[in-house]
């Protein structure tokens, strides 16, 4: 699912010059190095009318990969997981909760939906936690989005 945040001693993160993914553009914005947040798409069959994806913190990720291979070198089976948390956000719900961590309005440009985009992706994750007794530890939003931000401030503090 949509893989977000960093290792909270800023030894590793996301590093793409062209990012695409909506918390990335989120802490770009927020940091001035792309001027308008766009949003794509205000009529979906959602709450508020914008996209909704399960976001998932990459330790968490991380962490299930582990767990699988422990689980794999222990007699288990291979097998195919969802990893997320089972929850969504929409667009506007992670925008306003980034905005309130930051303490900062974003310029926001609301667009047209995107060929292809569906309303909502969340994931189903019941397998992974009753096979491999998974359990997520980073799953608040504000907590992906705070590790996120702390990472591209720091990235532009060292690279530019």
């Amino acid at each position: 699912f949509n893989v977000a945040g960093a290792d909270k001693n800023l030894r590793t993160g996301q590093i793409k010059k062209n990012v695409t993914h909506l918390i990335s553009k989120l802490c770009k914005v927020a940091l001035s190095q792309k001027g308008i947040f766009e949003i794509y798409g205000t009529d979906y069959k959602t709450s508020d009318g914008t996209c909704v994806r399960d976001y998932i913190h990459v330790s968490d990720l991380v962490d299930a990969h582990v767990k699988s291979l422990e689980y794999i070198i222990n007699g288990g089976e291979s097998d195919i997981f969802n990893v997320g948390y089972g929850k969504g956000f929409s667009v506007l719900e992670v925008l306003q909760t980034f905005e309130r961590i930051i303490n900062k309005k974003l310029k926001v440009k609301f667009s047209q939906r995107r060929l292809g985009d569906a309303s909502t992706i969340v994931s189903n994750n019941k397998k992974i936690i009753s096979k491999i007794n998974w359990r997520p530890k980073f799953d608040k939003i504000d907590e992906i989005l705070i590790d996120s931000y702390n990472w591209e401030k720091y990235k532009k503090s060292i690279i530019g």
